[in-house]
């Protein structure tokens, strides 16, 4: 790593842990690196605490992120109205509800956009409930949404924030397949929190917490923010590894779990090391990971212009379905390589029949896996 990102590691690993933050380099560069990273806000207050000047875009930065995160409060407020209203379960996903219950130093974690969960059988209603609240549909490519089976849509809320709406906290169809991740399940089990004053629904703990390190794992463990966030929640815990271990197992998500919490242990905070090794035996696949994302640090351009993204993203919870998702992967990127084009999509564009057919697919999708259960 160059010195932009060894400092942007080493300021973050100090934010994690409390301990002292190292001297920034000479080069403002790693202000960039750190807003790729998305961890400026901790990085910032990593410096800010040791004394070390502050470079000028950082504060301006820093400025515009807490304008934007009081509009994300609005409009959060505003979207829980709207589906309490209509009496559509709902539960705040990562963001504003991690940064106020996990976050000890609650500015150091940005918010700038909304996730929200609904349940798969009501998710054409909270479409049409947050329409009539103000908020927009962003255009999709439908007939790829409804043919890869996606099970997220964006829309534009009226203070300008991006709501990701899920009727499942798995996008990928192949995965969702083998996980038992029931929305309605995980709706029943949902508590009330308080959030920049207002209450908030939100997963339960232990759902909470599995949610934010499959999510990392999902995102290929490749920036250090999703690694913060798992290490963070650790801290702030209130439950013991074997409970994780269990509900993980109930997820069926615990390789994604062992994978993500040896990463957090290695680049953040050994004091993960022992959640991780809770979740069982560290596997071949854990270990290759492991030699793969030495080579690739996360959020480190400069150490390899590649990631482990993908590998991490083959993960499932066997052997023979990792390596089945692993040939995919690797055919897929010679495929689109050999082809010197990306994934064959169409150019969005507003469509309420392409909405509903989404819509529809969701709710046959859910009442398959019911009858499966």
């Amino acid at each position: 790593m160059d010195d932009a990102d060894a400092f942007v590691h080493g300021a973050t690993r100090s934010f994690a842990r409390d301990l002292p933050c190292p001297t920034p380099p000479p080069q403002i560069t790693w202000v960039e690196r750190a807003v790729a990273a998305g961890v400026l806000a901790p990085v910032t207050f990593a410096v800010q605490t040791a004394g070390h000047p502050v470079p000028p875009p950082l504060t301006r930065l820093r400025s515009g992120a807490a304008a934007r995160d009081m509009r994300t409060v609005a409009d959060l407020v505003r979207l829980g109205s709207a589906l309490d209203g209509a009496d559509i379960e709902w539960a705040a996903l990562k963001g504003l509800v991690l940064r106020s219950l996990v976050f000890e130093k609650k500015q150091v974690r940005d918010a700038a956009d909304l996730d929200v969960l609904v349940s798969p059988t009501r998710v054409g209603e909270a479409v049409a409930v947050l329409g009539l609240a103000g908020a927009s549909v962003v255009p999709e490519d439908w007939d790829y949404a409804v043919r890869h089976r996606t099970a997220e849509l964006s829309m534009r809320l009226p203070h300008g924030t991006v709501l990701d709406l899920h009727w499942s906290l798995v996008n990928h169809a192949a995965l969702r397949d083998r996980t038992h991740l029931a929305a309605d399940v995980l709706l029943g089990r949902r508590r009330l929190v308080r959030v920049e004053g207002a209450s908030v629904a939100t997963l339960d703990e232990l759902d909470f917490a599995l949610h934010v390190m499959l999510h990392a794992c999902l995102s290929g463990c490749s920036e250090l923010r999703w690694l913060l966030d798992v290490q963070q929640v650790l801290r702030a815990a209130d439950f013991a590894p074997d409970q994780l271990r269990g509900r993980a197992q109930e997820w069926g998500v615990v390789p994604h779990v062992r994978a993500v919490l040896e990463a957090t242990s290695r680049w953040l905070d050994p004091a993960v090391g022992p959640w991780a090794a809770a979740m069982g035996p560290r596997t071949a696949w854990v270990r290759l990971l492991d030699r793969l994302g030495r080579r690739r640090p996360p959020s480190a351009p400069s150490a390899s212009v590649h990631s482990v993204r993908n590998w991490y993203r083959a993960t499932r919870d066997t052997g023979p379905a990792t390596a089945g998702a692993v040939a995919h992967m690797l055919a897929e990127g010679v495929r689109y390589r050999l082809r010197g084009i990306d994934l064959p999509v169409s150019d969005p564009v507003p469509d309420d029949a392409g909405l509903a057919r989404w819509v529809v697919a969701a709710e046959r999708e859910d009442a398959r896996r019911t009858q499966s259960r």
